[in-house]
Formats: structure tokens, C-alpha cells, sequence
């Protein structure tokens, strides 16, 4: 008889330990019911930028009524962003401004989301880390070429880009501003790099003048540095020292200084046309007296002068 309770014990305990194992696997089994989780990795609420919000998606199985919380570094509650939503089978999009719920933005660190499913009486702690970051980065320019800086950007491979060395403290996008307006977005970069300007502002061209350039880092959450010193960079096609050159006899030769970087320019006088090398020119004036329009040209840049040719 004692022979046979003990059996039977031992039969029971092994049933039980049976169920047990069958409850676990079957729980391993069991897929998330959230899954393809898609979190902002770090941003800015001071940045006044659109990373200025930490964008919290997820995947849902099923329908359920969710419940989000934002845990800080400490994993206390730091502030709920929603409470029994109603929703529907795929990705509820939520969104956190950075802020706890006295709307104090919260102080720089790694936060997490909270999810309660209230039909399934489950909570589950999101993985994904969402790091605040409220320091701007730095950024140095050290070096630029070519010095002076004097482009011109018509395409010919001579003189047609600024090239700007900087360092920054830390992953940044470097950004270039022409005249206080963004025009070029450099790729994020580690410890520094090179930005190349080849004097285009929104798409095009800019005309011969003086700029003031500036630079920028913007890091990955959004916070943008001081802009560094400006420095002043001209765009110069030809340039023609003499804007008037008076009393030049008929028939003879002048002299006029023109500046360019060109190989040569084209030249138009009183029906008369040719090339020649940019710097020292000399050509002979018109036969008869009279005022007339010289004018230089290259890759459609042009510049122009008056000749008053007359006796002396």
C-alpha cells in the first residue's frame, strides 16, 4: 500500500512538472504581441527644429487599449504621453516633447517607453533608448583655400570652389551659410572634414560680388552650434580695372588691365572680335573718333568698359 501512494506521488509530481514545461515552451512560443519598433534614437526639445520631438511607433498584433509612459535613466515614471488609447491593429504613432508632467524639459540622459496592453494585462518596457541631448556642438574652421578667397564658378576646373577645413567636438552635419541664408548641408562627419562651396545659393549660380560666409554644426539630435567668424569671399569672373579709358589716339594701341582666371577671353571693339590672354591686354582702338563699348566675355560672364577714342 505504502509502495503505491508512493507510486502514485511520484506519478503526479512528474505530471505536474509535464504541464509546467508545457506552459513555459508554450509562453516561449508565444509571439510579442508589439513588435517593429521604430524610435527616435536622440533629439533636441530646446532645438526649435523638427527632431524637436522623440516620434515612438510601434506595431501592434491586435487591438488593445495602450497606455505609453516615458521612464527616466532612474526608471521612475517621468510623464505619461498616453493613457488607455484605443488602438487598432498596426502602428500607433506617438510622439514625446521632452518634457515631464510639470512640463519641465527634462534633463540630458537615455529615457525608455512603457507600454500597458489593458486587454492583455501586460506591460512591456520598449528596448529602444531615446537619448536626450540639449548641448550644441562646436565647430572651428582651420584652414581655407583658396586664399584669397577668389572664385569663379564657371565650370572651367580653375578656381571654381572654396574648400573649407573644420573640426567639430562632436558627430555633426556641417552647414555653410552665404550671407546669413543656409546654402549647403555637409554629411554627418566625426572630428571634422572638408565643405566645398562652389558659390551656389538656392540652386543657382550666385553673381560676381562679395559674400560673407559662415558655418554651422548641426549634431544628430537637432541642436546647432554659434556660427564661426565670417570670412569674406568674392566670386570674380573678369574684372576690368579700368572702367573708362579717355583720349586714345585712332589706330593706336592701349593698354588695359583685366583681370580673370580664364585661359582667354573673347573680346568685342567697334565690329572688330578676337581672344586673348587675360592680365596685360593691348589692342588698337577703333580708326575713326568716337566712344565705344568694349566688352570681355567668357563662358557667358561678361564685362564691359568705354573707349573715347579721340585726338589728343
Amino acid at each position: 500500500m505504502a509502495r503505491l501512494i508512493s507510486s502514485l506521488v511520484v506519478i503526479g509530481l512528474l505530471g505536474a512538472s509535464a504541464a509546467a514545461f508545457a506552459v513555459t515552451e508554450g509562453l516561449k512560443l508565444e509571439r510579442s504581441p508589439i513588435t517593429g519598433t521604430r524610435i527616435s534614437t536622440a533629439f533636441s526639445p530646446t532645438c526649435g527644429c523638427p527632431t524637436g520631438l522623440a516620434r515612438i511607433a510601434f506595431r501592434l498584433r491586435k487591438a488593445d487599449s495602450v497606455t505609453a509612459t516615458i521612464l527616466g535613466p532612474d526608471g521612475n515614471t517621468v510623464k505619461t504621453i498616453a493613457r488607455d488609447l484605443k488602438a487598432r491593429p498596426g502602428f500607433p504613432h506617438l510622439v514625446w516633447d521632452g518634457k515631464d508632467s510639470s512640463g519641465t524639459v527634462v534633463p540630458e540622459g537615455a529615457y525608455r517607453t512603457r507600454v500597458h496592453l489593458a486587454r492583455r494585462h501586460q506591460t512591456i518596457t520598449l528596448p529602444n533608448k531615446i537619448q536626450v541631448d540639449l548641448t550644441p556642438p562646436r565647430i572651428v574652421v582651420t584652414r581655407r583655400r583658396p586664399r584669397p578667397l577668389i572664385i569663379s564658378p564657371d565650370r572651367d576646373h580653375r578656381r571654381d570652389r572654396i574648400a573649407i577645413h573644420f573640426t567639430v567636438s562632436e558627430t555633426a552635419r556641417p552647414l555653410l551659410f552665404v550671407n546669413g541664408k543656409e546654402a549647403l548641408r555637409g554629411r554627418l562627419t566625426e572630428g571634422g572634414g572638408i565643405l566645398y562651396w562652389a558659390g551656389r545659393l538656392h540652386g543657382r549660380t550666385l553673381p560676381q560680388g562679395s559674400f560673407l560666409i559662415t558655418l554651422r554644426a548641426q549634431d544628430v539630435a537637432g541642436n546647432r552650434s554659434h556660427a564661426s567668424p565670417p570670412h569674406v569671399a568674392r566670386i570674380q569672373y573678369i574684372l576690368i580695372q579700368a572702367p573708362r579709358i579717355a583720349r586714345v589716339p585712332p589706330g593706336r594701341l592701349f593698354f588695359i588691365p583685366v583681370h580673370s582666371d580664364a585661359r582667354k577671353l573673347e573680346w568685342r571693339l567697334g565690329g572688330r572680335s578676337g581672344f586673348v590672354r587675360p592680365w596685360k591686354i593691348h589692342l588698337r582702338a577703333p580708326n575713326k573718333r568716337g566712344r565705344y563699348r568694349l566688352v570681355f566675355s567668357e563662358r557667358g560672364h561678361r564685362a564691359a568698359t568705354t573707349i573715347v577714342v579721340r585726338k589728343r
